[in-house]
């Protein structure tokens, strides 16, 4: 989601995932790598056993 609010120093583009008991949540400037930071938080939750 991107923040539209009058906060400018807060990161635009927050992303959250869960899996199982566990979430995850990232910030960052640029859309893409948050989409990138959620997908490795969602591997590291999804393939730990």
């Amino acid at each position: 989601m991107k923040y539209h609010g009058p906060d400018t120093h807060a990161f635009p583009f927050a992303c959250t995932v869960s899996y199982g008991r566990f979430a995850a949540q990232v910030w960052s400037q640029q859309q893409q790598d948050a989409f990138q930071r959620i997908s490795a938080q969602y591997a590291m939750l999804a393939n730990d056993k």
